[in-house]
């Protein structure tokens, strides 16, 4: 299936979601971010399974559940209050303890592609964070039908002592409203800790929207701990930053979350 200006191949099977965005999910800019991007497709992969026929009682009685391990994400034009969307999903591969996601999201009206993604989640045990094998009937009832995101790599961020690149750091605690069913810090907010990070490494007043993301979970962090959110960044072009961040534990160092992105002015 080819949608607007970006292409995106959808198989007949994939599971279709319709949303609209809701005034408190947007920014100051007026439009929604990467957070609310990635609540989205979490939102939107939980039905996806939910629709096969596991949902959280199916997962809670094995003992069971799926954590995202990695995301890749490009971006366009991002919506803004009371814009309706289509989203899709489906697996395009799976190995023995985990499974790779895709995503597509676009404005039925337009036809406009919005973003498209790839997950790699991880199925593990639900209370000591060790991988599981997959269950045979979860790959037969979600089925395998390919069609993966095209692999892309950002550029490197120069090395902070360099004149164009700056690092920066910003310290934060953990909350506890920002922990999910799984007793940890969900996923999704690390993307609002990464865009705060940013916004404090950059000139206030300054328009930057993400165009595209990577970002890899290391090891989860509980409410309490002390993060610390490392900013660097460095011009891509005239227009473009690129941006390089981790998360860490203030104390220890250890890391929880490392990311690049690429941003448009």
């Amino acid at each position: 299936m080819r949608i607007g200006s970006g292409t995106a191949t959808v198989p007949a099977d994939a599971f279709t979601m319709a949303i609209q965005v809701r005034s408190y999910e947007v920014g100051r800019d007026g439009r929604i971010g990467l957070g609310s991007v990635l609540r989205y497709l979490e939102h939107l992969a939980t039905e996806a399974s939910t629709a096969r026929g596991f949902d959280w009682r199916w997962y809670e009685a094995h003992g069971s559940a799926w954590v995202v391990r990695d995301m890749r994400l490009r971006l366009g034009t991002l919506p803004g209050i009371g814009e309706r969307l289509e989203l899709v999903t489906w697996l395009s591969s799976w190995g023995r303890v985990q499974a790779y996601r895709e995503y597509a999201v676009w404005t039925p009206v337009s036809g406009h592609l919005l973003a498209r993604g790839q997950a790699r989640w991880a199925y593990v045990d639900r209370v000591r964070g060790t991988p599981l094998r997959l269950h045979d009937e979860l790959m037969v009832r979600f089925g395998v039908p390919g069609y993966p995101m095209r692999a892309e790599t950002l550029p490197v961020v120069a090395v902070p002592s360099s004149e164009d690149a700056v690092a920066q750091t910003l310290d934060l605690t953990a909350r506890v409203y920002e922990a999910d069913i799984n007793q940890h810090i969900n996923t999704t907010v690390y993307a609002d800790w990464l865009s705060e990070g940013l916004a404090a490494a950059l000139t206030p007043g300054g328009r930057w929207q993400a165009r595209a993301a990577h970002i890899t979970y290391a090891r989860p962090a509980l409410p309490g701990d002390t993060i610390r959110v490392e900013t660097s960044r460095a011009p891509h072009g005239s227009r473009s930053l690129l941006v390089a961040q981790r998360i860490t534990g203030a104390a220890s160092g250890a890391e929880h979350v490392r990311a690049t992105s690429l941003y448009l002015r």
